[in-house]
C-alpha cells in the first residue's frame, strides 16, 4: 500500500509539473545535485539548451539537499523532479527490498508520465536501484533512443556486472569525454557508436571574477600573508584527500605560511577533518562546501593540487587553468584536460618533497601543453553538440 501511495504522491507531481508540447522531449537522470562535475553540467546543459527545439527535464534520483545547484535551476523555473519528494521514503528503516522496489516503481511511471523522446543518463547508475536499468527497460519498450554519459574511467564507471548487463542491451548509446575514453568504451563494450562530448565551463564567468584574491581570502578568514593550496571536489577515495594532507604538511616545514583550503563534502569528510586534527593541522585549513562562487576560490589559491587517483577527465581542472592558476596534478589525469601551460604533472609514487618542489616552483610555465585550447571546452559550444545529438534522425 505504501509503495503505491508513495507513485500516487509523485505521479500527481509530475501531473502538474509538466506541460504538453511538439518539441524533442529529453529526460536526463542524475542521482543527486551536489557540487560535482557531472552535477555543473547538466545544470549548464539545463539553462543553457535551446528551449525551442528542446523540453529538457532533469530528473533526480533522490531529494533535494539544499545545494546551489538546485536553488539555480529554481530560480531559472527549469523543470526538475526530485523521486523522493515524500519524506516517507528517506527513512532508512524502510527495508531494502521496499524502496528497491518503490524506487523503480516511481522512475517508469514517472517516465511513462513524461513520455520523452530520449532518456539521458549521468554518472553510470546502473546499480543505485537499478535505476538506469529502468530508464533502459522503458526506452526499448517505448523505442526511444538512451545515451550515457561516462563521467569517469570506463573500467571503473562500469564494473562488470553493469558490463554483462550492457552487452546484454545495446541499445545503449556512449557519450566519452575526449577521444582516449571513446576508445576504451568501444574497446570494453564491442560497440562503434560513442559520441565524444566534452565537459565544459563558463570560460567568461571564470575569467570575469567579481571579487578579488585578497577579498575572498578575507571572506574565508584566511591569514592575509598566507600561501594557500587547494582542492575541489567531493571527499571520496578517488580525489585522494589524506594524500594531500600528507604533501601539505611536508609543505609546512619548508613553508611555513602555507595555507589549505579544500572545497567538497562526501563520505570521506569525518576521516579528512579527523586526519587534520590528528596532526594539530586544523588552524591551518579550511574545509567549506555547497558553494556557488568556485571561481573566486580557485582565484583566493596560488596552487591548486589535483592528486585524484582517477578522472575521467577533472572538469575542475579546466576551471582551475581558465582562471589562471597554477595546478600541479598526478600522471592520473587525462591528458585532454591539459589546456594551458599551467599544469605540473607529478606521479602518486613520486616523493612528498617532488610535490612541494613542484608546488613551490616558480618558473612561470612548462611543456606539458604547448596550445590553450581553453576555448574547446567552453559551454555554449558544446551545449551546440548536445543539442545536435538530440535532434539527430528526430
Amino acid at each position: 500500500m505504501f509503495v503505491y501511495l508513495g507513485v500516487y504522491f509523485i505521479i500527481n507531481g509530475v501531473e502538474a509539473e509538466m506541460e504538453i508540447n511538439q518539441k524533442i522531449k529529453v529526460v536526463t537522470i542524475i542521482s543527486e545535485l551536489r557540487m560535482g562535475g557531472a552535477e555543473v553540467l547538466v545544470k549548464e546543459y539545463a539553462l543553457l539548451i535551446d528551449e525551442s527545439k528542446i523540453d529538457y527535464i532533469v530528473i533526480v534520483d533522490g531529494t533535494r539537499i539544499g545545494s546551489p545547484i538546485e536553488k539555480q535551476l529554481d530560480e531559472a523555473n527549469k523543470k526538475v523532479i526530485y523521486l523522493y519528494r515524500n519524506p516517507f521514503f528517506r527513512y532508512s528503516l524502510i527495508k531494502r527490498i521496499i524502496r528497491k522496489t518503490t524506487h523503480r516503481i516511481l522512475l517508469y511511471t514517472t517516465l511513462k508520465k513524461i513520455k520523452p523522446d530520449i532518456i539521458h543518463v549521468n554518472l553510470g547508475s546502473y546499480g543505485f536501484w537499478g535505476c538506469n536499468r529502468t530508464a533502459d527497460k522503458y526506452a526499448r519498450k517505448n523505442r526511444l533512443r538512451i545515451f550515457d554519459t561516462v563521467h569517469n574511467e570506463p573500467i571503473v564507471h562500469l564494473d562488470s556486472p553493469k558490463r554483462g548487463y550492457l552487452l546484454k542491451h545495446k541499445n545503449v548509446r556512449f557519450i566519452a569525454l575526449h577521444e582516449e575514453m571513446k576508445r576504451e568504451i568501444e574497446e570494453i563494450f564491442s560497440v562503434r557508436n560513442t559520441t565524444v562530448i566534452r565537459n565544459g565551463i563558463d570560460i567568461q564567468r571564470f575569467m570575469s571574477l567579481s571579487k578579488s584574491k585578497e577579498e575572498m581570502r578575507r571572506a574565508l578568514g584566511i591569514p592575509e600573508d598566507s600561501f594557500v593550496i587547494g582542492n575541489i571536489g567531493r571527499m571520496v577515495m578517488q580525489k585522494n584527500h589524506h594524500f594531500l594532507i600528507e604533501i601539505f604538511q611536508e609543505l609546512l616545514e619548508m613553508k611555513p605560511n602555507a595555507y589549505l583550503l579544500l572545497v567538497g563534502e562526501g563520505d570521506l569528510e569525518d576521516e579528512i577533518r579527523n586526519h587534520l586534527c590528528k596532526l594539530n593541522l586544523e588552524k591551518k585549513a579550511t574545509i567549506i562546501s555547497n558553494r556557488h562562487d568556485i571561481p573566486e576560490i580557485l582565484n583566493a589559491m596560488d596552487v591548486f593540487v589535483f592528486p585524484s587517483q582517477f578522472e575521467g577527465l577533472g572538469i575542475v581542472l579546466i576551471e582551475a587553468q581558465a582562471v589562471g592558476v597554477k595546478c600541479v596534478v598526478s600522471d592520473r589525469i587525462p591528458k585532454e584536460a591539459f589546456v594551458t601551460n599551467k599544469i605540473w604533472e607529478l606521479s602518486l609514487d613520486a616523493p612528498l618533497i617532488d610535490w612541494c618542489n613542484a608546488i613551490l616552483d616558480s618558473s612561470s610555465a612548462n611543456n606539458l601543453c604547448l596550445d590553450n585550447r581553453l576555448e574547446d571546452y567552453d559551454i555554449r559550444k558544446i551545449v551546440k553538440d548536445l543539442e545536435a545529438l538530440y535532434l539527430e534522425n528526430s
